[in-house]
């Protein structure tokens, strides 16, 4: 019964199907009797029932679809109602947003609308719209209100509408053809003064031979009957229906040579060419067609694929280009091959990599830093998966900041960048080379201290001498250009992501967080000039606008099938001339054409525009592929636009202007056919092992290498920091590690051997939260964004709860949750957060939930001169500040030279305190090191000992300075003097946040918290050392 019921609903005869089941019923079985099983199946109850419960079944999949396209729109409405108000309440606008607003301001009052129009208008007399086929529904009634208007006529106002409708293929950017349409037909009415239409058609291709062009017209070419009447345009598709039609008048397109020596470039092959390119015009459009039968996509891709290459190569070894009269070799930068999606991609590169012949597949996602992948095999949502060149870069970066760390160090020793084998690996880790190795380590991470990452990693590659061994790779010269691409842009944030650790950080963001990155695409595109010397592989899409002497078109009879999309449709209605959204695909629209069948029949117009584009970017010549016989799902453009015109089109391949290709045999004469079994087991250099590709002369040359004169370049010019001047240096009491160490104590190892307090609330949280750079990354950035965030009520512990669970995406590493013993991590740092801004700072009752936006300036860079930066001299003033502060105190000199440059650093916040009239800025900097798990851990004497171990009188010298200068600069009320500098700085303020509570010290502030002031006349010490005058 299961059995007819399945059959029943694939709509299946029941009654056939169960004769054909008795029948294989045995005769003789004790459980049932075959004739009293045949009756029962056989009654007609039983197959009326099957029947109406096959309705019923139907009439529920119809409904759940009608159900399930209704929620999803509702969900689409409220989802942009929430993005709107979120873009209101943070006072910013989205480019298609702004344009919506627009359309509604220009259409909606008539009044204010027409006011609006003319003031536009008042200032853009004239528009010129560019490429107007890709408008959509949105700008189509903007232009139309300002320039098509009838009151846009009387204002003497004009418009130039630019465009071809049949390169219209951005549909799924919105792009809307019968836009187009509609301002064709109004600028057809229109009549110049000098009695001619306003519509100008510029029938001449300049680009392509005259064989392409008259290939192209043959295929695109209306079919008429007798009386020149269209029975049929290709650029409908389907040639049945009287709706919605495409709109497009094509008419054939004319070569300005009647000779057909168009623009510069024609193409033979060497045994066809003729001694004068003009006395024989070259054959510009080869089909190669298969005379088996495909049923499956990847095996039809395959052998293309294979035939592809196969013709590249023959063009390479045979073909000569005819330009600035004479033949030239054809090179593989005058060749593209257009594709439709990746797996053809892939196919194509395989096939060509078999010949040796290197090629470049330019695609919209192909990014330095990542790649997208489906997260599973259901879902069409994609995420990010980290390039093998950004993870080398990240394991260089970690080993750089923690070089004691041997495991990280092996990480290194053992990836792609180095290139060694498993033998040189082991060798690599022995006691006396892996010391070098650390060595080395330091060496780079000072480099990337003192003048950023990409002097480090140049440091690095030279030192292993990986160039070399990175070139050797086949693909060596795109993998080089990865990694430094990758090391510019880090160096390029270095002003404005300060510190080894942020760096990393930032750049970890970069490579998952992709719909949050701070770079553009263009900035992560893969970019190597040496490619544009390469075969190149586009996307049809891609290759609009785009033109090359030959070009490949391998697929053109394959195309995704669409037949089975199914919920919410989109499709132009004829009657209300606008895009309409269909709930269910299965409404009828149109006598028998459902919502499913405009949609369908507006998607196969446009591939024929995408078969168009696909044509039109040949200069000298085509290679179309075909097949007999295809039983592939979906029918592709070709295949449509041959079928559908008959037998005019059915013999296209035979007219003058197409030629067919086939493989030269192995005597002169004979040919072989691609399908042959010959072909599909041949060496692939068999057929031209004679003949060489072409080799840029240049290649082999001897590169000289420009020599700078000795002293022409100033060494002693840099660019530092306060983490540069304290590299290497020792306090009174402590040695000194580097300020990647400093901000937080512990490697990244310790996030599995800390000794966890149990966190059953926020203040022991605070004890047993990971230690290491990356626990305070995290800390700094809750921090930074909190303090100034005035949407968050500060006062209620549930809105910062609510803060921390918008602001969870930054915990990269989960450490919030692997820190706590609570069920849920984020509720322990809400609570630490809340005492940490709530604790008293300066009074007994000024904290930082006192600030608002307004008294905020985070992450403050700064960029100081400094000339003839005497570093004795500044020493002297880093003793007696030490003294001022401690007493007796003896600092080790820092060690660096004398220099000029600049002086680059980050103020975590500047803030201005207003509470009971203090008006004062404090420089506070955020320090997240476990000192220990009591607040006396914290006290003002352990935190004052510390700061001078670690050597942040040098960072509060330099930064007081910089708030000096920036005041004087932005307010008008501090004019630098001492009464200005007394009255308005409050100095330096550190805050350990892990101390940082309620519980307040004898001085009625908090544990954690140090607070230094600079004296003045220090501060003019500085001024005058920066500027070259102490």
């Amino acid at each position: 019964m299961f059995e007819l019921l399945e059959q029943a609903l694939k709509g299946y005869d029941i009654k056939d199907f169960a004769k054909e089941l008795i029948n294989k019923l045995p005769e003789e079985n004790k459980y049932f009797n075959a004739k009293s099983c045949a009756a029962v199946i056989f009654r007609e109850d039983i197959l009326n029932s099957i029947n109406s419960l096959v309705e019923i079944i139907k009439k529920l999949d119809k409904l759940t679809e009608s159900v399930t396209g209704e929620l999803s729109v509702l969900i689409t409405i409220m989802y942009f109602k929430k993005i709107k108000s979120y873009c209101l309440s943070d006072n910013v606008i989205s480019n298609d947003e702004l344009l919506i607003q627009l359309a509604n301001a220009l259409t909606c009052d008539a009044k204010r609308s027409e006011l609006l129009a003319q003031q536009i208008r008042s200032r853009y007399k004239v528009a010129m719209i560019d490429e107007f086929q890709d408008t959509d529904p949105v700008q189509f009634e903007i232009f139309n209100k300002l320039y098509l208007s009838d009151s846009a006529k009387e204002s003497g106002s004009v418009c130039y509408l630019i465009g071809d409708p049949k390169q219209s293929i951005y549909a799924f950017r919105g792009s809307d053809i019968h836009s187009y349409n509609k301002a064709k037909q109004i600028i057809q009415k229109n009549i110049l003064p000098n009695g001619k239409s306003a519509v100008y058609t510029l029938n001449k291709n300049y680009r392509s031979s005259r064989n392409v062009i008259e290939g192209v017209n043959c295929i695109f070419s209306n079919i008429e009957n007798e009386n020149h009447e269209i029975i049929y345009n290709p650029f409908d598709f389907d040639k049945t229906s009287e709706i919605n039609k495409s709109g497009i008048e094509f008419s054939s397109v004319l070569c300005p040579n009647e000779h057909g020596l168009n623009g510069t470039k024609n193409f033979y092959f060497e045994d066809e060419r003729p001694i004068q390119a003009e006395e024989k015009e070259s054959q510009s459009n080869y089909f190669i067609e298969f005379n088996e039968s495909f049923s499956g996509k990847e095996k039809f891709r395959a052998s293309i694929a294979k035939a592809v290459a196969y013709d590249v190569k023959r063009c390479l070894c045979t073909g000569y280009i005819y330009e600035k009269k004479e033949y030239r070799q054809v090179k593989p930068s005058d060749i593209a091959i257009l594709v439709s999606s990746g797996e053809e991609n892939d196919a194509v590169q395989k096939a060509l990599n078999a010949l040796g012949i290197k090629s470049v597949y330019f695609s919209d996602q192909s990014s330095v830093l990542n790649k997208k992948v489906k997260n599973n095999y259901f879902s069409k949502d994609t995420d990010p998966v980290i390039s093998e060149e950004a993870q080398n870069i990240l394991y260089f970066m970690e080993a750089m900041t923690d070089s004691s760390n041997a495991s990280k160090v092996n990480k290194l020793l053992g990836s792609g960048l180095l290139c060694k084998s498993y033998e040189e690996y082991l060798k690599a880790t022995d006691s006396e080379q892996f010391d070098e190795e650390i060595s080395l380590l330091r060496d780079c991470y000072e480099c990337w201290c003192k003048t950023g990452f990409l002097s480090a990693f140049s440091h690095y590659i030279s030192a292993h001498e990986l160039i070399r061994l990175i070139m050797k790779k086949s693909d060596g010269e795109r993998v080089l250009s990865n990694y430094f691409q990758i090391a510019e842009l880090i160096q390029n944030v270095s002003s404005s992501v300060v510190g080894a650790n942020a760096q990393m950080l930032w750049l970890t963001e970069q490579i998952y967080n992709d719909k949050d990155s701070d770079l553009s695409k263009d900035e992560k595109k893969k970019r190597l000039e040496s490619e544009q010397d390469l075969v190149k592989i586009y996307t049809i899409h891609k290759s609009k606008g785009l033109q090359y002497p030959l070009v490949f078109l391998p697929f053109l009879y394959i195309t995704k099938d669409n037949t089975n999309k199914k919920g919410p449709l989109c499709y132009y209605d004829d009657n209300t001339q606008k895009k309409t959204l269909s709930l269910s695909e299965n409404i009828l629209i149109f006598d028998s054409k459902t919502a499913k069948d405009l949609y369908l029949q507006s998607e196969n117009q446009e591939k024929v525009r995408l078969l168009y584009v696909a044509l039109t970017r040949a200069q000298s010549a085509n290679f179309i592929y075909s097949a007999k016989q295809i039983t592939i799902k979906g029918k592709a453009a070709l295949r449509a636009v041959m079928e559908n015109s008959g037998e005019s089109k059915q013999d296209l391949y035979k007219s003058e202007y197409f030629r067919e290709l086939k493989l030269p045999g192995k005597d002169k004469d004979s040919t072989l056919d691609y399908s042959s079994d010959a072909f599909a087991s041949g060496d692939p250099y068999t057929f031209f092992e004679e003949k060489k590709m072409w080799s840029d002369p240049c290649a082999n040359k001897e590169t000289k290498v420009n020599e700078i004169e000795p002293g022409s370049v100033h060494s002693s010019f840099t660019i530092t920091s306060y983490s540069g001047l304290t590299s290497g240096a020792h306090g009174a009491k402590l040695k000194v590690v580097d300020e990647a160490s400093l901000e937080d104590e512990g490697s990244e190892n310790q996030l599995a051997n800390t000794e966890y307090v149990s966190p059953m609330n926020g203040r022991e949280f605070r004890f047993s939260f990971t230690k290491g750079s990356k626990a305070g990354d995290l800390l700094h950035k809750l921090l930074e964004l909190l303090v100034s965030d005035d949407s968050v009520d500060k006062d209620s512990k549930d809105s910062i709860l609510q803060f921390v669970y918008d602001n969870k995406k930054y915990d990269l590493f989960n450490l919030m949750d692997r820190s706590s013993l609570e069920e849920d991590g984020v509720i322990s740092m809400a609570n630490w957060l809340y005492e940490i801004i709530h604790a008293p700072i300066i009074e007994q009752d000024i904290s930082l939930s006192d600030l608002t936006s307004q008294d905020c300036a985070c992450e403050l860079e700064f960029f100081m001169p400094c000339e003839q930066f005497s570093m004795n001299k500044f020493n002297e003033i880093c003793s007696s500040f030490a003294k001022e502060q401690l007493g007796n105190i003896d600092l080790d000199d820092l060690s660096k030279s004398d220099f000029d440059g600049y002086m680059k650093g980050s103020i975590d916040l500047l803030a201005r305190f207003t509470k009971n009239e203090c008006g004062k800025y404090y420089l506070i900097d955020y320090k997240s090191n476990h000192l220990g798990n009591t607040y006396q851990s914290y006290s003002q004497k352990e935190l004052l000992n510390r700061y001078f171990e670690s050597r942040y009188d040098v960072q509060t010298l330099i930064y007081s300075l910089a708030v000096h200068r920036f005041l004087l600069n932005q307010d008008a009320s501090y004019d630098g003097s001492e009464k200005a500098y007394d009255s308005l700085v409050g100095g330096a303020m550190y805050l350990y946040v892990r101390g940082v509570s309620s519980i307040t010290t004898d001085e009625n502030i908090s544990y954690g918290v140090l607070n230094i002031k600079v004296p003045y006349e220090t501060v003019m010490k500085l001024d005058k050392l920066f500027k070259g005058e102490e």
